[in-house]
């Protein structure tokens, strides 16, 4: 049924008699198309549909016919089927016996269904089907096929929002679970679907389950065919904790409104109790500060007290919500567990009022240390260096820069909770290794700094380094696994008056070097490391100047469409040759911009940059539509709190159209802080730019990305690319990219094609779109005005 609802596949029904031969009575029109025979070579009895079964096969078939008879069930049977030309075709049938019309007589009734293609397709891409349906498993989207209105195919997921077993879902009427208010609306969507042929966007519902709870949901109809007749296909979303969490937002308004205008909290806490009153009648309702529960309560008079205990965010009591009833009350489960719920939630507004009437003593914590480690941030660490290293001082001062090796194996095996987890465990050991009178601080990710003053000899120093390299030695046990994980260290000295930027560059340098020697290393800063250090001051110093003076070149490399090579875009890359080093590569460019801040005001004049170019060929006429221009995002840009208004302002600035430009992330600028970037990409759309998934499929969350981001484009990593057309395996994963692209309704761009090959098999796989050395490289803005004059683009040769 899986492979029914992916291709229409043809197929035939038949009536026949309970003989030998199965002698055909009735066949349908399918039976040409699926064994070359023509109808009335059945209904005459030259061919009987047995005699098309492979011999090896008809012995199984037989026997299962014979086993529905006596049961009294339909039969379901594979096998090899011969056609009129020899050829050899699997199929799938599905019968069962009836009685003719007079009452007195057995015949078959059922249907057979080519499925050649699909046990082809299961047995030379076994790895990639079962990679694809675990993709598929792994969606929250719920599919649904249907009929005249009646359910022929349910996937897991549509079994979950239902809340029954797939297989009960099949047969019943698809809107037979819809809230009545609900039903004239379904029934206008399928007669679209089914009866118009026109697709059904987004509408909502609701769906009553077999134990009477709601469940809200989000609906798209599509007109579909099956076995030659109208269909509907229905994605379903389950959004009943959205809208659950919106209605609840809605209720802690008028809260929220008082805690931000600054209230008094004796103010808020009878508004929150005001309300709970209303919602619980009968009830009185007092809120009560601190860890240790009221007293003086008592139950005289029959009074019943309900308490619910309420804390923080750090799990700490305090405060308590006191219900006073004049009698207990007694009541079904469900009223219950309403009641409950409506104290949680109210608690919970309590904390909020509680944590803001305390906010500026957290606030002035926040400012100068890191929220997951609890230690000292950058800003401390730097004002901490630079009073050490003061001019009053007459000792060295040592930095130990500390960085976590392989890192991010723990966030892509385990998950960046664990991760989290495993950087504040290190701290721990950290912080225990060191002497008191050092400062141990949170420099950047997975990076710690740590700072000794006082220190006669520099091997004083190497002996905390070796302490702190040994503690890390013992397992940390995270999740239930045990890793082990260490540290590579790189130490400079700073003399007094030394700037402190310089001496943690040079620990920098040196803990770079020391992961170049492998994980759990020392180095010291030397001479050797002084130069390095030097080249990348060098970089840095003149990156500010190329930015200020505006050398920052923008090259494009045109994306195409591989059915005639149209230009249809471009992404933008950065160019820089820098005056004394040479041409460097952008990575290098973009680390050290990432590491200096300069990220910032480079992003923008390379999108100021793209916006005049796109302005200067839309005038001009050169641009089709449909034309954009991808600009890639760095994590550090992603973070920026005034990322959407920088883009916003070119778009008007330039008056270009925001749907002329798209914006590339990749993995790791979201999965650090996920909800940081949802909330800053939901902005970008609603600017009307697009948004593009670079490198997708090397990331173990990529699929994060389809369900969590609003993505218009997926960018096809060219590590499978460079396989497609030689590698079974890349050209497999390459096809299920493609499969699930097309379903969720975004554009795949296979990136880096370099051969002839290679844009033909994807032209086979259905991509659209591509770009890479094929057609053209990374070209200058005039080089790319004329390419746009021509309008298309020839594979090159050699």
């Amino acid at each position: 049924m899986f492979a029914t609802l992916l291709a229409n596949l043809p197929g035939m029904a038949y009536r026949c008699r309970d003989d030998e031969r199965y002698t055909a009575e009735f066949v349908s029109e399918g039976c040409i198309a699926l064994t070359g025979y023509a109808a009335e070579a059945f209904t005459s009895g030259n061919v009987g549909l047995g005699d098309l079964i492979e011999e090896a096969d008809r012995p199984g078939v037989d026997r299962e016919v014979r086993a529905a008879r006596r049961e009294g069930r339909p039969f379901r049977v594979r096998y090899r089927l011969r056609r009129a030309d020899g050829a050899v075709r699997w199929v799938w049938e599905q019968g069962r016996y009836v009685l003719d019309g007079t009452g007195d007589g057995e015949h078959i009734e059922g249907f057979i269904a080519d499925i050649t293609q699909m046990i082809q397709v299961r047995e030379s891409l076994a790895e990639s089907e079962a990679r694809y349906r675990r993709l598929v498993e792994a969606s929250p989207i719920a599919i649904v096929l249907s009929q005249r209105g009646r359910v022929l195919f349910a996937n897991e997921a549509a079994a979950r929002v239902w809340g029954c077993p797939a297989s009960a879902l099949i047969g019943r009427d698809v809107t037979e679970r819809l809230h009545p208010d609900d039903l004239p609306q379904a029934l206008e969507a399928v007669r679209r679907t089914e009866g118009e042929g026109r697709d059904v966007p987004v509408q909502e519902y609701r769906l009553v389950l077999d134990d009477g709870s709601v469940r809200e949901v989000e609906v798209i109809a599509v007109a579909a065919r099956h076995e030659g007749r109208p269909a509907t296909q229905i994605m379903v979303w389950d959004v009943s904790a959205a809208r659950s969490e919106e209605r609840l937002r809605a209720d802690q308004a008028a809260v929220l409104e008082r805690i931000a205008a600054g209230r008094r909290l004796e103010e808020t806490f009878a508004t929150i109790a005001a309300m709970v009153e209303a919602r619980l009648p009968g009830t009185r309702c007092a809120i009560r500060l601190g860890a240790d529960p009221p007293t003086g309560d008592s139950d005289d008079a029959g009074e019943a007290v309900v308490r619910e205990v309420i804390r923080n965010h750090g799990g700490d009591v305090v405060a308590h919500l006191v219900l006073e009833r004049a009698e207990a009350r007694a009541g079904d489960a469900e009223r219950v567990k309403a009641e409950q719920a409506t104290l949680a939630h109210f608690a919970h507004l309590v904390a909020i009022a509680v944590e803001h009437h305390t906010m500026h003593r957290r606030l002035a914590h926040e400012a100068t240390h890191d929220h997951l480690t609890g230690l000292p941030n950058r800003a401390q660490l730097l004002a901490y260096l630079r009073e050490a290293l003061g001019g009053h001082h007459r000792t060295q001062v040592a930095v130990l820069f500390c960085d976590i090796d392989d890192f991010k194996r723990v966030n892509d095996s385990f998950g960046h909770a664990a991760g989290d987890s495993v950087l504040r465990r290190v701290a721990g050991l950290v912080q225990a290794s060191i002497r008191h009178e050092d400062l141990l601080a949170r420099f950047s990710g997975d990076e710690l700094v740590v700072v000794c003053s006082g220190l006669d000899a520099p091997d004083q120093v190497v002996a905390v380094a070796e302490r702190i390299r040994r503690t890390l030695e013992e397992p940390i046990w995270v999740v239930g696994v045990e890793l082990r994980v260490s540290v590579s260290i790189g130490i400079a000295v700073g003399q007094p008056g030394d700037p402190p930027e310089l001496v943690l560059a040079n620990a920098d340098a040196a803990m770079y070097r020391a992961k170049e020697q492998g994980p759990g290393r020392i180095e010291l800063f030397d001479a050797r490391l002084r130069e390095r250090a030097i080249e990348r001051i060098q970089i840095e110093a003149g990156l500010r100047g190329a930015v200020d003076r505006d050398e920052i070149e923008v090259h494009y490399q045109p994306l195409v469409a591989l059915a005639g090579g149209e230009v249809v875009g471009a992404e933008a890359l950065l160019r820089w040759r820098h005056p004394e080093l040479g041409p460097l590569e952008p990575a290098r460019v973009i680390g050290v911009a990432e590491h200096t801040g300069l990220i910032r005001p480079l992003g923008a004049r390379v999108l100021e940059r793209v916006c005049r170019d796109l302005r200067a060929w839309e005038a001009a006429g050169l641009v089709p539509s449909g034309f954009s221009v991808c600009v890639n995002l760095s994590p550090r840009e992603l973070a920026e709190p005034d990322l959407v208004s920088t883009v916003g302002e070119a778009l008007v600035r330039t008056g270009v159209e925001p749907a002329r430009l798209s914006f590339e992330i990749t993995e790791d600028a979201v999965m650090g802080e996920p909800e940081l970037a949802a909330v800053r990409l939901d902005a970008m759309k609603q600017l009307g730019v697009l948004l593009a998934v670079d490198d997708f499929g090397t990331g173990y969350s990529s699929l994060a990305y389809l369900k969590r981001f609003p993505i218009d484009w997926l960018k096809i990593d060219r590590g499978f690319i460079d396989g497609v057309g030689t590698d079974t395996n890349d050209t497999a994963i390459v096809q299920a990219i493609l499969e699930m692209t097309r379903t969720l309704g975004l554009t795949a761009v296979a990136e880096g094609v370099e051969t002839p090959l290679q844009a033909k098999v994807l032209r086979q796989m259905g991509c659209t779109l591509a770009q890479g050395w094929l057609w053209s490289p990374a070209v200058e803005a005039g080089e790319l005005t004329e390419v746009l004059r021509a309008g298309r683009l020839s594979a090159r040769r050699g």
